[in-house]
């Protein structure tokens, strides 16, 4: 059986890409064009800024993953 994610059981695992926006407004609308996009154009968009899929977050929270002295 294939497996399938449905869109309301997607688990985050690392963060691919991402876009800086002044106005929360545009974020949202660029969120909403992105969504209607197929797959295949958003793998694209990720691999333009993101050949390799790294976890752009990675690090993010190093420090505050380590044990208080």
């Amino acid at each position: 059986m294939p497996w399938k994610v449905s869109p309301m059981t997607t688990n985050v695992c690392r963060l691919v890409y991402w876009e800086r926006f002044q106005d929360v407004r545009n974020a949202i609308d660029r969120e909403k064009q992105i969504k209607r996009w197929r797959r295949s154009k958003k793998i694209m968009l990720i691999e333009m800024m993101n050949r390799d899929w790294h976890d752009l977050s990675e690090g993010w929270y190093a420090d505050s993953l380590q044990p208080k002295s």
